[in-house]
Order: structure tokens, then C-alpha cells, then sequence
């Protein structure tokens, strides 16, 4: 199981609003222990030299990074580092330019919404992940999206880049959301490191609690187009390590110009074979049960549908979603070379039909 924590930012640099957000994740939930040992070093702090900022801190009993003296961001982040592993994304969007495409003022689209477009865009993270993922997020006053919504948005997001990019795997996995306070552990850590890269990136300079918290940076970068959108990746700890790519030498490269119409005809006999016989396997494991009631509905219809070609659109971006999240080649050996270029095949083959569908 994966946890996920997210929360959203927005600030200013000059002139322009810039709104942002950030997801952690971890192998493990973070839990109350971690925010208690880091509040009993503020407190011996505070006992040997009393000052009221700190108290402030103490007294409210959580950690608030924008309202945080600067030795409880210091000691938070210590314990930070000692406690937690995980990865971290972080994205910030500057939100004048965004809005400045929209020509009518009432497209105008407001930060809080631009937030939860980068927690989802974010999420991507997680399809490298075929376990179920815990969301967290911190629940703000303009909170409007439903978790039923924000599921669909994000595999949206998900499905466009499955099919675009089939030579990756591509997980779906099963998404449980909760909205939280500010008091969650998961989400008070989140929250000190979107301020701290918040920090660096105003002030164009790092910041020390970034070294203190033990974040390790995979990568940065600033892009000057229309958005002037930054990334921002992160490790503590231990990196969680994903399966970005298949076995070596499995990938096909098509040119699907030249294949024939037997091709088309074999992946999609293949994507109904697999339909049918995970629909004779239920329950399924619990990984895959967000899909259960997708692959009873699309079962029925093969077997009841006089013309096929009717639903092979529904066959295909279940295949889509099935094939690395189950996955199709559970146990297959990373040496059966053959077999693997016959799945990839496959799969290539149904994401160009999907891509020039879509």
C-alpha cells in the first residue's frame, strides 16, 4: 500500500500569483509519533530558554510552517529526516499566466482550482505504483471538487498518458481519498517542505532546512513557456523505487502504417480473452477490485453483443488499464523475451487505435 499526503500553496513573487501543491509519498503511514517526538525537542527547547514564538507553537500542538518561529521549522525538519522516507513532487504554475489565455473574465480560473489541477497532474506518481494509494489532503475552505470527480479527473490524466506513451508501464491503481484538517502528520510534513521549496524558489537561493530535512533533490526544472510552470522532485531517506520499463529488448518499435488487419484483429481478440477470464476469476485480489464492476459490464456485454465492434472501444481501454495494474504478465519470467514482445505488442497496438479514437 502506498500513502500519499497532498496540500496546496499560494504566494506571490512581485506581481505574479503564483498558486502550487505537493504530494508525498510513502511506504508507510505516517503516523501522530512522529509530530509528538518532534513537539518533546521543541518543548526542552523552550524549557531551557522560553520564548514565545515557540509556545506558539506548542500551545497550538500541530506544526504550521507559515506560522512556525524558525527553530520549530529547524527541529521539525531534524525529525523529518531521522523518521520519514518517501518521494516527493512539488509543482508551482503561475497563475496571471494562466489566466491571461482566457479571454472572457468568467473563464477565469481561480487558484484553488488550479491547486487541485496540480494535485492531480501529481498524481502520476502514483501510476508507477500498482498497490492501492491512500490520499490524504488537507481540506481548505474552497474545497468544492468530490472525491467521485477528482477520481475521474485524475485517471483521465492517467488514461491520455497510458496511450501515449504504451513502451512505459502505466498503473491505475486503486485511489482511497480522504480530506483531512491540519493536524494530520502526513500533511504538516507536506506542508514545511512546499514551504521551504516555496522559499528557494522566491528567493532564488536554497535554503538551509532543505539540507536539514534531509531532502534529497532527482529534479528541478523551470520551463519559460506560456505557463512558466517548476518542478520540483524529492527523496528523503529512501527513495521508493518504481518499474518504470519493461525487460530490455521486449519493447516493439511498430510502424503501425504496415501492420495488417489480422494485427488489429489478434490484440483485440487478446484484450477480450483477458476480459473474460479474469470475469470467471472474481473477487478478484483487492489491488485490482476498483475494477471489478468495469470488467462484469464490459464481460456481460462481449457475451450478449451480436457485433462486437459496438463495445471494442470499452475493451480496449479496460486492456489499457488492466495490463500493467493486474498485471498481465504477472509471473511471467524477465528472461521469456517472446512472450513479453507478444504482450508489448499488443499493447502498443490498442493504445495507437485508442490515440486515433480519442
Amino acid at each position: 500500500m502506498i500513502f500519499a499526503y497532498a496540500d496546496e500553496t499560494g504566494f506571490k513573487i512581485k506581481e505574479s500569483e503564483i498558486v502550487g501543491a505537493g504530494v508525498l509519498f510513502s511506504k508507510k503511514e505516517i503516523t501522530q509519533e512522529i509530530i509528538n517526538l518532534a513537539l518533546e525537542k521543541l518543548d526542552k527547547i523552550h524549557k531551557q530558554k522560553p520564548q514565545a514564538n515557540i509556545n506558539k507553537t506548542l500551545e497550538r500542538g500541530h506544526f504550521h510552517a507559515t506560522d512556525d518561529s524558525w527553530i520549530a521549522r529547524e527541529v521539525f525538519a531534524k525529525t523529518i529526516k531521522d523518521k520519514i522516507e518517501g518521494n516527493i513532487e512539488i509543482t508551482f504554475a503561475n497563475n496571471n499566466k494562466i489566466n491571461s489565455t482566457n479571454i472572457l473574465k468568467s473563464n477565469m480560473i481561480p487558484p484553488h482550482r488550479q491547486q487541485q489541477a496540480i494535485i492531480l497532474s501529481l498524481l502520476a506518481e502514483a501510476s508507477k505504483f500498482s498497490e492501492t494509494v491512500n490520499l490524504f489532503i488537507e481540506e481548505g475552505p474552497k474545497q468544492i471538487i468530490s472525491q467521485k470527480s477528482f477520481r475521474a479527473d485524475a485517471w483521465a490524466a492517467l488514461q491520455n498518458q497510458a496511450i501515449e506513451t504504451p513502451q512505459f508501464r502505466q498503473c491505475f491503481p486503486k485511489i482511497e481519498q480522504f480530506f483531512v484538517n491540519k493536524k494530520n502528520p502526513g500533511t504538516q510534513i507536506i506542508d514545511l517542505i512546499l514551504w521551504i521549496s516555496q522559499r528557494n524558489l522566491s528567493e532564488k537561493v536554497t535554503n538551509n532546512l532543505e539540507l536539514t530535512s534531509g531532502l534529497v533533490s532527482r529534479m528541478c526544472s523551470e520551463t519559460d513557456n506560456l505557463f512558466n510552470i517548476f518542478f520540483k522532485n524529492y527523496y528523503i531517506g529512501k527513495e521508493i523505487r518504481k518499474k518504470n520499463f519493461y525487460p530490455p529488448k521486449t519493447v516493439p518499435s511498430l510502424n503501425i502504417d504496415q501492420l495488417k488487419e489480422s494485427d488489429f484483429i489478434k490484440a483485440d481478440n487478446f484484450a477480450i480473452s483477458i476480459i473474460l477470464s479474469l470475469q470467471e476469476q472474481m473477487p478478484l485480489p483487492d489491488h485490482i477490485s476498483h475494477l471489478e464492476d468495469d470488467i462484469k459490464i464490459i464481460a456481460q456485454k462481449i457475451i450478449t453483443c451480436s457485433d462486437s465492434s459496438e463495445i471494442l472501444n470499452e475493451v480496449r481501454w479496460l486492456f489499457i488499464l488492466l495490463f500493467d495494474t493486474l498485471p498481465i504478465y504477472s509471473g511471467l519470467p524477465q528472461t521469456d523475451l517472446n512472450t513479453w514482445y507478444n504482450l508489448l505488442t499488443a499493447k502498443q497496438i490498442i493504445a495507437s487505435i485508442l490515440r486515433k479514437n480519442n
